[in-house]
């Protein structure tokens, strides 16, 4: 069936699955659905067969259209569902190894095309994901704990490799801990990861949030890498997030223009590597709200959003920027807004820095202490990661020296 109209041009299949949520695993689309007690286990050995779904029909809204005046669908259909039970402490577990499958959309300009199917959704359970291929999903992995009693669920993706995919590479909704190891993750229309922190309160408080630990057992074993201009099909799917890239590549010129001999973008200059993308989980779109979440390299725990010290340079900051205006506190949260707060990752240990140059703001920066003033030593150091802490809550996680893997 084909609406010819110039706002739907798109094909549309009588019977294509329609995208809706709810409040339990009834309100949410799937192909299969596995429930699994705790106690118990689900083990899936696909012995290296595939799954292949790239003929499957575009998600549809309720109302039936592909995609609605200026957006398209931001699917929440799923392959295969995994869901355990959170009545009590979990226990339950769910493994799925040696599967290669291949979804209906890769990454694209173009964001009516956006109704792509979900590979995996594991839910209040442990879950591993063991030596799988995945291509062109519109996320290949969605893991999610949002309740009290998954406090000590683990969920391990390793030796996982996933590619071209339109959303983002790993969707988390939460996650107590969330082990990556010698995972290739290259190539989304967005970040490779979208990690959220559920029932948060404004302040940063309550909830949960996720936590993401990277190559646990040796450094440079995974791959993470989303090269992105800001202008994907992806990036209309959720208001403003281009002008976060926009903002982001401006912290090259601190890495550059004062001589650390750093780079976060690629060989053209208009690229960015954006590993990670930490926000409320209480909206789609970009959340304005404090919030927390955790990024950990080998030992490093960077970025808790909410932790004593963020929260001591956030206050002194923004005075700070408060007396460079006068008090004009509107004038203040102009240019608070073109600020962060960088952390950098440097062979185990943190650095906290403010590009508060000139190029920044405007004005010289009056003293904020040692703790938060960028230096040569420190900045030429850093890497393979720079964690971003925007100032209306959110924060990033950026690659810094790296190109486009070729292998």
């Amino acid at each position: 069936v084909y609406d010819e109209s110039p706002a739907e041009g798109r094909k549309k299949v009588i019977g294509s699955m329609k995208d809706t949520q709810g409040s339990d695993n009834e309100g949410y689309r799937y192909i299969y659905s596995r429930d699994i007690a705790n106690g118990t286990s689900f083990t899936l050995h696909g012995n290296y067969f595939s799954l292949d779904l790239s003929q499957m029909p575009l998600i549809v809204r309720e109302d039936g259209a592909i995609n609605s005046t200026g957006k398209g669908v931001n699917s929440h259909v799923a392959t295969l569902s995994f869901w355990g039970d959170y009545s009590a402490p979990v226990t339950g577990s769910a493994e799925v190894r040696n599967v290669r499958w291949y979804g209906n959309a890769k990454k694209s300009e173009d964001y009516t095309i956006s109704g792509g199917v979900i590979g995996v959704k594991a839910t209040d359970l442990n879950a591993t994901f063991y030596n799988n291929f995945a291509e062109a999903f519109y996320i290949p992995y969605f893991f999610e704990t949002p309740n009290e009693n998954c406090e000590n669920v683990v969920m391990n993706l390793t030796k996982c490799n996933a590619y071209d995919s339109y959303n983002t590479l790993i969707y988390v909704w939460s996650a107590s801990r969330l082990n990556i190891d010698d995972c290739n993750l290259i190539g989304a229309g967005g970040p490779v990861m979208i990690c959220d922190h559920v029932g948060n309160n404004n302040d940063g408080s309550g909830g949960y949030t996720s936590n993401v630990y990277v190559d646990t057992k040796e450094i440079g074993t995974s791959v993470l890498e989303s090269w992105i201009a800001g202008t994907e099909g992806w990036f209309e799917l959720f208001d403003g997030a281009g002008a976060i890239v926009s903002g982001l590549k401006g912290i090259e010129k601190l890495l550059v223009g004062d001589g650390y001999g750093k780079s976060i973008l690629d060989s053209t200059g208009q690229k960015i590597n954006l590993v990670a993308v930490y926000k409320s989980g209480e909206v789609e779109d970009l959340s304005s709200s404090i919030i927390r979440g955790t990024f950990n390299v080998q030992g490093w725990s960077g970025m808790d959003l909410d932790g004593e010290t963020m929260k001591a340079m956030r206050s002194q900051i923004q005075q700070a920027v408060v007396q460079m205006n006068g008090g004009n506190m509107t004038a203040a949260t102009e240019q608070l807004g073109k600020m962060c707060i960088i952390e950098s990752y440097n062979s185990g240990t943190s650095t906290f820095g403010v590009p508060g140059t000139t190029d920044w703001l405007g004005n010289e920066v009056p003293t904020l202490g040692s703790t938060i003033v960028p230096d040569e030593t420190t900045m030429s150091q850093c890497g393979p990661y720079m964690n971003i802490y925007l100032f209306n809550g959110m924060a990033a996680v950026i690659g810094v020296d790296n190109e486009p893997y070729v292998g």
